[in-house]
């Protein structure tokens, strides 16, 4: 220990240095070889790095920007790997989960939580255990996803049933019932699995809270009043500016598991209710992505969001086109405070900034492709829509399904990248 102190007190500039080249590889990708160098933070004055916690806290920095640099070069792994160095746990599942590595978010996650030498005094652990337990529970949400889009239900509501008791756990059960479109007998026994009553009784727990009177109303056998008691509750949110309650974000990922281009005959959508239901999420899905930092398509959600009042003109939402401008100025002019408390429920907001899968800064050559959205050349990997035709960057893919789980062509088909 005293070895390292004199090392400290006699080395001071050489740790500022590294930082600084590290601040300079971290922009390498957002300057070009002609145009002017990076800046670089103020050296440090040797007299206040007189300790153990400043050089703590500039090596965290360091590996920060080291890991930052990685993933945007398309290596998540990596990435991670530079933030579990410095015991950072909570950035480094972070990165995994930017960079779309799930079943390693879930390994890594659980593995910490449940080792008993990670809570002692030599491991720092800047996160919380219940942070930690919400970016594995949002992964655990996007398998899910996955095995709902391979049909594999049963697994579907096994990986459910992995997150702790709780509002997250119900609501996603629920959204692995609604989007299940089987016959009568695989339905019950799929509700019996989950630990639900059949549909028959689940209007009799239709009661108390907006969010159980909607959850249970949408798995009954008749799903349609769930739907119209769920869109006036976010109307009447959206209007009173009352989008910072857990509620609003539940029973939105409700509704926007419906099965919205299938033909069943309990569901009986009528078209303005469908157009009405793609602009409001595709609204708060925009709301959403500010919250959590996508930037990049928040604008291109909007958008979505006004073409798709315009094209279908449902009625009592007109009031939604004032809020989108609102909306549209207020990501203009930079402004951040949208009213949401990213801060509390972790199970809610913990996918922050933008996705980065590998091998996203590859070039296509050959076969270059255009997004649909945002009338770019794609970079790394693409995502085809269901004509088979638009096509999309995954990564734009990943965060538009995470926000507003519905194709931008507008046909009311789940986009499922997961």
């Amino acid at each position: 220990m005293h070895r390292y102190l004199k090392l400290i007190h006699y080395f001071p500039g050489h740790l500022d240095k590294a930082f600084s080249e590290c601040v300079a590889l971290s922009k390498t990708h957002r300057t070009s070889r002609k145009g002017p160098p990076p800046e670089v933070p103020p050296r440090v004055p040797a007299g206040e790095m007189n300790g153990i916690e400043p050089v703590g806290q500039r090596t965290l920095e360091c590996a920060h920007l080291v890991a930052e640099w990685h993933l945007c070069r398309g290596s998540p792994i990596i990435a991670a790997c530079a933030l579990l160095a410095v015991d950072d746990v909570k950035g480094s599942l972070l990165m995994l989960l930017r960079g779309h590595e799930l079943e390693l978010v879930v390994a890594v996650g659980k593995l910490i939580c449940t080792d008993p030498s990670a809570n002692n005094d030599s491991c720092a652990f800047d996160a919380d255990i219940s942070a930690i337990q919400g970016l594995i529970a949002t992964a655990m949400r996007y398998l899910t996803y996955r095995a709902v889009r391979l049909l594999l239900w049963d697994l579907a509501v096994d990986l459910a049933n992995t997150l702790p008791q709780g509002t997250n756990r119900t609501v996603l059960l629920a959204e692995v019932l609604i989007a299940f479109m089987g016959g009568h007998e695989e339905r019950e026994a799929l509700y019996t699995r989950a630990g639900f009553p059949t549909p028959v009784e689940c209007p009799e727990k239709a009661i108390g809270s907006i969010l159980d009177q909607v959850l249970y109303l949408l798995l009954s056998t008749q799903p349609y009043k769930g739907l119209n008691k769920a869109l006036e509750f976010l109307q009447d949110q959206i209007v009173g500016g009352n989008l910072d309650r857990e509620s609003v974000w539940y029973v939105l990922r409700l509704v926007q598991a419906i099965p919205l281009t299938q033909n069943a005959a309990q569901w009986m959508i009528r078209a303005d209710q469908k157009a009405g239901l793609l602009a409001i999420s595709a609204y708060l899905g925009a709301i959403r992505a500010a919250g959590l930092e996508y930037g990049s398509i928040v604008l291109y959600l909007l958008s979505h969001a006004s073409y798709l009042l315009e094209k279908h003109r449902p009625s009592g939402y007109g009031f939604l086109a004032e809020h989108i401008e609102l909306a549209r100025i207020k990501m203009e002019e930079g402004d951040t405070d949208w009213g949401l408390n990213v801060g509390g429920n972790l199970e809610l907001w913990s996918d922050f900034k933008t996705s980065r899968v590998s091998g996203s800064h590859l070039p296509r050559h050959s076969d270059a492709q255009t997004c649909c959205i945002t009338n770019t050349i794609i970079k790394g990997p693409s995502y085809f829509l269901e004509n088979g035709e638009s096509v999309m960057g995954l990564n734009d893919a990943l965060m538009w399904a995470k926000v507003h789980p519905f194709s931008p062509l507008g046909s009311g088909c789940r986009l499922n990248p997961f």
